[in-house]
């Protein structure tokens, strides 16, 4: 009997040592809410509704009282988006707008890849102030066709403005984005914003007797951007505008970055037209750009503008013009 019962008491031990353990190990894993299961602080986006609805929590701290944001992060009673201290999103996986599979729904939404398509987050007076980190990752076919002043937001791009942002780690391909406003693959405008490891390609026009600011990245910048990249087409229409291969207006730092762009902007007037940047006083530190660019006035291969001027406070260090073709109605044309 002593023998059974002190084997009795050791197995009650064990199975209690094993569900102890067993339990520490499921609350390290959920401890900061359903969505931040790493605990980092990002809340992981794993469809395109998730993407879209960051737009009802700005600041990325996982609370909203949209229904669209319950929708796309649904959680039972009891749990929660993130339990403490999140301050922005992760993306889990590469996202396609013409990709059934990157839908929760399993159907492609025709409202983001046809119209008007894809609203811009964070437009008006609700920037986007949190964190988005693609982690590698990749968002395909994002299509944006603003035609009329009442459709058009200001801001075009994958964001509208981000204030104080960070964006990271992040691809953008075959970008489709038509505007009135400050236009970019990532932002219309980056206002104090960090932006690293960002690549885009695609095609981007700007409409209207006046646009804004157009660039592969950026429309108008005043932040950071490192190890920056855009690749492909750029257009202003009939109208001037300040037009870069990888920001329109820029007044912040672009570092190590490079675009390989055809910009052109028929329109004359007060226009500009950059291989790297359209106008600009910021600093630029191992860029490059190629290409062709094309306009009435103030063209040049790695920033337009008035180059005489801007010499005094655009600072470049190492950067350099690679396999350009420059094109100039009139005769403001500085290759630098």
């Amino acid at each position: 009997m002593k023998k059974y019962s002190k084997m009795g008491s050791i197995l009650m031990v064990a199975a209690l040592v094993t569900v102890s353990v067993t339990v520490g190990v499921v609350l390290s894993q959920s401890d900061n809410g359903k969505y931040d299961t790493d605990g980092d602080g990002l809340i992981e986006v794993s469809n395109l509704e998730q993407l879209n609805a960051i737009r009802y929590d700005l600041d990325g701290d996982g609370r909203s009282s949209s229904e669209a944001y319950g929708n796309a992060f649904p959680a039972d009673s009891g749990e929660i988006v993130c339990q403490t201290s999140c301050h922005g999103y992760e993306l889990a996986r590469s996202l396609d707008f013409g990709n059934p599979g990157s839908y929760s729904s399993g159907r492609v939404n025709a409202a983001w890849t046809s119209g008007s398509g894809w609203l811009p987050i964070g437009i008006g007076d609700n920037p986007f102030t949190a964190t988005l980190d693609g982690n590698g990752h990749t968002i395909s076919n994002l299509y944006i066709q603003r035609l009329t002043d009442l459709d058009d937001p200001g801001q075009t791009g994958l964001f509208g403005i981000g204030q104080s942002a960070t964006i990271r780690n992040l691809r953008l391909t075959n970008v489709d984005l038509t505007g009135r406003g400050m236009i970019g693959g990532i932002a219309g405008w980056s206002n104090g914003s960090t932006l690293k490891s960002i690549s885009v390609t695609g095609q981007m026009e700007a409409l209207g007797s006046y646009s804004g600011p157009v660039g592969g990245l950026v429309g108008e910048s005043q932040g950071v951007i490192t190890d920056g990249s855009f690749e492909g087409n750029i257009t202003c229409g009939p109208s001037a505008c300040s037009l870069g291969g990888l920001v329109g207006s820029h007044d912040g730092a672009i570092s190590n970055s490079r675009a390989d762009v055809i910009a052109i902007a028929p329109g004359c007037g007060y226009g500009n037209v950059g291989g790297l940047v359209g106008y600009g006083g910021g600093a630029m530190d191992g860029c490059s750009s190629s290409g062709k660019v094309s306009g009435c006035a103030y063209v040049g291969g790695l920033a337009g503008g008035f180059i005489g001027t801007l010499r005094n406070y655009l600072k470049t260090l190492s950067c350099r013009c690679r396999r350009y073709q420059i094109r100039a109605q009139a005769s403001w044309i500085r290759p630098m």
